[in-house]
């Protein structure tokens, strides 16, 4: 398992992905960033 980690204002998250992912790092921390996005809401 690989772990990455993101701050959302007062918040951690932490992201747990298969290390067979890692070929596709670029595709996976889009995904996470999409993700992370949703979570923050809409700006404003």
């Amino acid at each position: 398992m690989c772990l990455t980690e993101r701050r959302i204002g007062g918040a951690d998250l932490t992201f747990r992905f298969p290390r067979s992912w890692l070929g596709n790092w670029r595709e996976v921390a889009e995904a996470m960033e999409k993700l992370t996005a949703q979570l923050r809401g809409p700006k404003g």
